[in-house]
């Protein structure tokens, strides 16, 4: 749970009448009163003789006034006899039976604030108002179907850790917005793409029928009398008394058999303090409201604090998918419970997070015939499908700010659990990298069924041997720098793309040597005896006169037994005990750095440095070599032996037998053969055996040759010769960032 103390004023979610329509705007023109004068809508209604009750109602709690004229209002009124019926329902002799505050939320359900037509509450324009064309009215038609009443509950109390005791517990004071009041016509179903209307209303209120294209429902009732005058505002005749709509979380905290869905949900609760509505209507206490961070604001009357945004406040709802107690006590048990957490409670927030989104539809007002599409996504990017018809009456929602559906049987596993990703958030040991995959926002991709991902996962224990912690706060800190530095999101993601390959056939199991491309361009992991290293741990390594990169055991992770639905998952283990690493710095990452300060003997490709230098190709001052504008280049390097060789068989040209420059030019151009750029060539790799870097390619001097591939080796096609690429690598480049290395076994 989290408090915060805003900086910023929270704009007043109340306003006294007279403010409200002291300002000639233009919202005053379109909310006007009709032109007729027939009386108040208290005058109308009492000379009609058969809203008594109704009024009785709105005088003991506090709304006379209102409806005789101190401010626009759009009544809904119940008669008499709907509510005989609704005191019998409730068990009342009469209106008088009600406390005022129990008055003051039915009654102030039945008023809207300003007035609006018969042609308003069926297509709400926010934007255009009456000036809205016929091409307007079509767009978002019924959309906007929430409207703010007089209804509010009073103050309540919401516990949560002591800010200036963590040991102890405080109660917070929380505010409570107007009621917003749903209005459903013909024009809501028919932008939902044409839903049948009775059915997706019935759904949520099988004791009222849909009034047809003709009219509109308004919540609970159906419209028995339209759009009748007063000086006030428009008078709706109602067959029903509108129950009240709570919230979402509200219906939630109903249902006993949803009590762990909401302790989890409550885990992300934030308390923002309310200065303008302390000052106002505290009365010496501090009033908060309370929302949920990172997730739907169920808890809140309104999706935003502004009450003037009306777009907003009539437009935006969640949809609540929810799975009951028992259902999450088998996941548990069947998924986290495997992978090493104690309990429920023990489950880390990201993970936690991860399954509520899952929950969540978080645009507009959520119908069961657009969840039975299958078309439709949560907020994580997962499928909202379920059997909409199983779930059970008294768990069918409408609410105030959405719709609540309470699932107790058929309910699917969110998908990014059975994905890739799963081994990160089934896990209490991986940890440290499901943090990462939560702050890169990469679940959510990697969950997709679109293409196969082969992941390596690593474990916390080797993510502290490399130089990771995590705080008190959860915020992973690393020692990479020489100093202990917060993890950035750029070395979160850079990590997480090196341990990912999209696409492809994965790893296949065999003794084969073999490559698969990672999410990082021009890197790669190579494979063989069914060991894994990346390319970069192998390039740092050139200098090696013997193979010395470290190879990886890796272990198949499976789910529960199975397969993952989008791919494969793997843990590793490196003989440091560390993981795999990115570039650590820009100097071990240029072959042509490398290249251009070579001055060891002993590397492999000193002689061919040497060459460069007499030919002139090398800034020593600026250690790089010039004639190499692209950001990447093959390179093609006879070893040091080979070099030797041709040397003294006179076959360099610009060199004599002895190694005297004789012509730097024909030098420069010989040496510039070595060299093919890949952008201008379109080439997206560095040559391996099944790259499909095959063909034609220019060099840096201009002539072209071929690179082959014929399954088992590489070679060049010079034209007049073939030259072997050597194979003591398993024909794997040495991939660097700017440039990526073969050792040939001949010269050109």
């Amino acid at each position: 749970m989290k408090r915060t103390r805003s900086l910023t004023r929270i704009m007043s979610v109340l306003m006294l009448v007279l403010v409200l329509f002291s300002c000639e705007n233009e919202m005053d023109k379109y909310y006007q009163a009709p032109d007729w004068l027939k009386g108040s809508a208290w005058d109308v209604l009492e000379k009609r003789g058969d809203f008594s009750v109704f009024l009785e109602g709105a005088s003991r709690s506090g709304f006379e006034s209102l409806l005789k004229g101190k401010g626009l209002v759009t009544v809904m009124a119940p008669t008499d006899s709907a509510f005989a019926q609704y005191l019998t329902k409730h068990g009342k002799a009469n209106i008088a039976d009600f406390s005022v505050e129990e008055l003051q939320k039915l009654i102030g359900f039945h008023i809207i604030y300003f007035s609006y037509s018969k042609e308003m509450l069926e297509n709400f324009r926010p934007y255009e108002g009456d000036a809205a064309t016929d091409t307007e009215l079509k767009q978002m038609a019924g959309m906007y179907y929430k409207h703010r009443t007089r209804s509010t509950d009073p103050i309540s109390l919401f516990t949560d850790e002591d800010p200036e005791n963590p040991e102890g517990e405080k109660e917070f004071s929380v505010w409570h917005n107007d009621r917003m009041l749903p209005v459903f016509s013909h024009n809501i179903f028919k932008t939902k793409g044409n839903i049948d209307a009775a059915y997706n209303y019935e759904y949520f209120y099988p004791d009222s029928k849909w009034a047809g294209d003709d009219g509109f429902n308004v919540s609970n009732a159906s419209v028995t009398e339209y759009e009748i005058p007063g000086d006030n505002g428009y008078i709706y005749v109602v067959n029903d008394v509108l129950e009240p709509l709570e919230t979402i979380y509200t219906e939630i905290a109903k249902r006993e058999n949803f009590s762990t869905y909401l302790e989890l949900y409550d885990r992300f609760a934030t308390l923002s303090f309310d200065e303008d509505l302390t000052i106002e209507f505290g009365g010496g206490t501090d009033l908060y409201q309370l929302n949920h961070s990172y997730l739907a604001n169920i808890a809140n009357e309104w999706p935003v604090s502004d009450f003037r945004n009306n777009a907003v406040l009539s437009y935006a709802a969640y949809g609540i998918c929810a799975p009951a107690n028992d259902i999450l006590d088998d996941f548990f048990q069947s998924y986290w419970a495997q992978g090493g957490y104690e309990s429920i409670d023990s489950v880390r927030d990201d993970a936690i997070l991860q399954m509520l989104k899952s929950s969540i539809y978080a645009s507009s007002v959520l119908f069961p015939e657009e969840i039975s599409s299958g078309e439709l996504v949560s907020t994580a990017n997962t499928p909202v499908d379920f059997a909409v018809d199983n779930v059970l009456q008294e768990n069918r929602k409408m609410c105030l700010n959405g719709t609540f559906y309470g699932i107790t049987a058929d309910w699917e596993i969110p998908s990014a659990f059975t994905s890739v990703a799963g081994p990160a958030l089934q896990y209490k040991s991986n940890s440290y990298y499901l943090n990462m995959l939560t702050n890169t926002s990469k679940i959510m991709p990697l969950s997709s069924n679109r293409v196969p991902f082969t992941l390596l996962i690593p474990d916390d224990a080797q993510l502290e041997n490399s130089g990771v912690t995590m705080d008190e706060e959860d915020n992973l800190m690393s020692t990479w720098s020489g100093e202990l530095e917060s993890v950035s999101i750029g070395e979160m993601t850079e990590l997480i793309n090196l341990h990912t390959v999209t696409g492809g056939s994965g790893i296949t199991g065999s003794n084969d040597s073999y490559v698969l491309k990672t999410d990082i361009p021009y890197v790669y992991w190579y494979i063989k005896n069914n060991q894994l290293t990346t390319s970069i741990s192998q390039s740092v390594e050139i200098n090696a006169t013997q193979e010395t990169a470290a190879y990886a055991d890796i272990t198949e992770i499976k789910y529960n037994g199975g397969e993952w639905s989008n791919g494969q998952a793997f843990a590793y283990a490196i003989p440091s005990g560390g993981i795999f690493r990115s570039w650590t710095d820009e100097n071990s990452s240029s072959v042509q750095r490398l290249i251009a300060i070579s001055n060891e003997p002993s590397r492999p490709y000193y002689m061919f440095s040497q060459l460069l230098r007499d030919a002139g190709l090398i800034d020593n001052e600026l250690v790089t070599i010039p004639f190499l504008k692209e950001s990447r280049t093959l390179i093609f390097i006879p070893t040091n032996e080979v070099v030797e060789t041709a040397i003294s068989n006179g076959l360099i040209p610009g060199l004599s037998t002895d190694g005297t420059v004789e012509d730097q030019s024909l030098l420069a151009i010989y040496m510039k053969q070595y060299f093919v750029p890949t952008g201008s060539n379109g080439i997206a790799d560095y040559p391996y055996i099944g790259s499909g870097v095959t063909g034609q390619y220019s060099t840096a001097a201009g002539n072209r040759i071929g690179i082959v591939d014929d399954g088992a080796s590489l070679s060049l096609d010079l034209g007049y010769k073939i030259v072997n690429i050597d194979g003591s690598h398993d024909y794997f480049p040495f991939a660097f960032n700017d440039g990526g290395v073969h050792f040939i076994t001949d010269v050109f």
